[in-house]
């Protein structure tokens, strides 16, 4: 008998931890951080972080998804040292083993971007043109570069820009990527057809030109805000701009995290 309650006991633990952990499903997340982004891609339970937001949120959203007792992160992404992307990092940064942190070295003056240049983690100035391989899903960086970033000294056009390329779909990752750092892709070439696009700079009217969406025609536009945020973020020109082409736009404001799987 006291052998019975004791498995039965064992059994009521192992439900609840199954119960309590994270499903570490395979996909890509962009978590509700509120004013900020932050972007989880998971894959045979290797991770890419893609920003941090503006707190310690993110430690919390991660958490949602990551295989329980996992403490590594293979890449962690800083795509330009705006608070909003930079300061849930230095959380992440503290908390988990990362194995690469890949960023572009601008010269910007900001005591979190001092803070973060001085740590020591495996930093990697991420070349334009890489490719990483997760799986057999890939990443191509479409811009790394700090040449837009020393004309106009406006570091949402520093931002490090991804595309990623799943067994299912393309998704385009804008960072705050204003409409300068877009001509440029355009110029260049590099941008095509994809299937969902994490918008630039918070679906702010400084992205997202007209452009540039007919050129990458995405079916479904995810914008990364907080509610009733202090920038008016999402901008009436970006909403009608996607309207006008119905584009599906989801936002973390309202949706909570979004899960692209």
């Amino acid at each position: 008998m006291i052998k019975k309650y004791f498995v039965d006991i064992i059994s009521v633990i192992i439900g609840a931890i199954l119960l309590l952990s994270p499903s570490s499903k395979e996909g890509v997340f962009v978590l509700d951080v509120g004013q900020g982004d932050a972007i989880l891609i998971q894959k045979d339970k290797n991770q890419i972080l893609v920003d941090g937001g503006g707190d310690d949120t993110v430690l919390y959203r991660v958490g949602e998804y990551m295989p329980l007792g996992d403490m590594e992160i293979e890449i962690v992404v800083l795509t330009h040292p705006h608070s909003d992307h930079i300061n849930g990092l230095m959380y992440v940064l503290e908390r988990y083993e990362v194995g690469q942190v890949w960023f572009t070295h601008i010269d910007y003056e900001s005591s979190i971007y001092e803070q973060f240049l001085e740590l020591d983690v495996n930093k990697v100035e991420i070349e334009q043109g890489s490719r990483y391989f997760l799986g057999e899903w890939y990443i191509d960086v479409l811009f790394a570069s700090d040449g837009i970033y020393n004309r106009d000294f406006n570091a949402n056009n520093a931002s490090i820009v991804l595309e990623l390329n799943t067994d299912k779909r393309k998704i385009l990752l804008m960072g705050d990527a204003e409409v300068e750092e877009e001509e440029y892709l355009l110029k260049k070439g590099v941008l095509e057809d994809v299937d969902i696009l994490k918008v630039g700079h918070h679906c702010s009217r400084t992205a997202s030109s007209e452009r540039f969406l007919d050129t990458v025609k995405p079916e479904i536009a995810i914008c990364s805000y907080g509610k009733d945020n202090g920038f008016g973020h999402p901008h009436i020109e970006t909403i009608d701009n996607l309207k006008e082409r119905n584009i599906l736009m989801l936002s973390t404001a309202k949706e909570g995290n979004i899960e692209i799987l």
